[in-house]
């Protein structure tokens, strides 16, 4: 259903009203909720919150959106992404459906995901964020850093109970879950017990990349659980076999290309090493992830690298790397992962040039990009070790140079 004539004129002023009425709501909720939804929703004052101040964010970029003009229309899925905190009307929202609010909030949430061009202006003339609005969001900005304390403590003190009771494991800057590591390493040992009794060569390619990455789940968390180097390499190694095996009758994207190519150079794998270098690159370079030039790139990089190409070719898909992450214009999605990009081409050049104490210095400001970049959501298995830290170290060292002798968390000095 499409917003009437009606709905469209109003939504401008309806937007400045749901700021004002959710600034309002979110520093005093559990005296907003006694007087509007009654006292049975004060036991909803944490939930309401943790839904509440995305949703305040995103209207302030709609009103943001909305006085600036000149700024191209969103697409629909462009709108989409902006109002994600509409699934939680869905789902957790912890209001009553005919409360104000929530009828507020969620009109105009599902009003501007329709919305296929800008809104009137404000039938009052009136800039979006008129004084009320202006002075609701004031009190909201004040009052948010307390709420972000607090929830920042109530999950530092969630996360030290999990890890307090998780078995003796490798400390991480990331601080990954122990519990979902632990299941992910259950579910591993699971599926290789039950593909035991059938040789790899009668396995359809599919399980047997299936079974691939069950061993380098296991042999990932193996190393966080400290187990033995010797049963850590054995499950890797494991995983570069059946990856081997399996291709070139599965079907990669250069992502994947990249994860497997990382292991195989970490491990010195050569069977992995050839079976990747010998696909055609229309087979991983498809349409089945956004085109990325510099990721192809790199990674034609460290297989040139590995097949001891010449310094012209090296030096050519350099450059290309180089216009790819400096020059062109990237997504905006990109940039916080920029940083850790660009080390990336400086160790790549740092080789080529045979710099010895950039790439140690790079190799290092790397550590520290990851851990940044895994606090933001790394809980998955190839947290727990930098791969491709550790393949650029064996390139490193095959193409001449001496790496400082370097063990840090996410590139232990035992693991290889």
């Amino acid at each position: 259903m499409n917003p009437t004539p009606e709905q469209i004129a109003s939504f401008t002023t309806d937007l400045r009203h749901a700021i004002s009425m959710l600034g309002e709501a979110l520093p005093t909720a559990e005296t907003y909720l006694v007087n509007q939804c009654g006292a049975w929703y004060v036991r909803a004052v944490t939930q309401f919150r943790r839904r509440g101040v995305p949703v305040m964010e995103q209207f302030q970029q709609i009103a943001a959106l909305l006085d600036s003009r000149s700024t191209s229309w969103p697409t629909e899925n462009e709108r989409s992404d902006m109002v994600s905190s509409s699934h939680t009307f869905v789902d957790d929202w912890p209001l009553p459906d005919d409360a104000p609010i929530t009828e507020k909030l969620y009109h105009v949430i599902w009003c501007f995901r329709q919305l296929v061009e800008p809104p009137p202006l404000s039938p009052d003339g009136q800039p979006v964020l008129d004084p009320t609005a202006i002075a609701a969001i004031a009190r909201y900005r004040e009052w948010r850093p307390s709420f972000d304390q607090a929830q920042q403590a109530e999950q530092d003190a969630f996360r030290a109970a999990r890890e307090a009771a998780a078995p003796p494991h490798r400390a991480l800057p990331h601080r990954p879950d122990p519990p979902s590591l632990l299941m992910a390493r259950t579910h591993a040992d699971g599926a290789i017990h039950k593909a035991a009794a059938l040789p790899a060569s009668r396995r359809p390619p599919a399980e047997n990349a299936s079974l691939a990455s069950s061993h380098l789940t296991r042999g990932l968390v193996g190393h966080w659980l400290k187990m033995p180097t010797a049963a850590v390499r054995t499950d890797l190694e494991q995983a570069a076999d059946l990856m081997a095996t399996a291709l070139p009758n599965v079907p990669l994207h250069a992502w994947l290309y990249e994860q497997w190519q990382h292991l195989a150079i970490a491990i010195g794998h050569t069977k992995l090493v050839n079976a990747l270098w010998s696909l055609r690159q229309v087979d991983w370079d498809n349409d089945r992830i956004r085109p990325v030039d510099w990721l192809v790139c790199r990674i034609r990089m460290l297989d040139l690298l590995q097949r001891s190409g010449t310094d012209t070719e090296a030096r050519e898909l350099l450059e290309k790397c180089r216009l790819g992450l400096f020059v062109e214009k990237l997504p905006a999605e990109l940039d916080p992962d920029l940083p850790l990009m660009r080390c990336w081409y400086h160790l790549l050049r740092a080789i080529v040039l045979r710099d010895q104490t950039t790439f140690d210095q790079r190799l290092t400001e790397r550590q520290n990009l990851l851990a940044a970049y895994w606090k933001r959501g790394g809980i998955a298995p190839l947290s727990l070790v930098d791969l491709g830290g550790l393949a650029l170290l064996r390139t490193a060292k095959a193409r001449g140079l001496q790496p400082t002798p370097i063990d840090l968390p996410y590139l232990p000095g035992d693991f290889i």
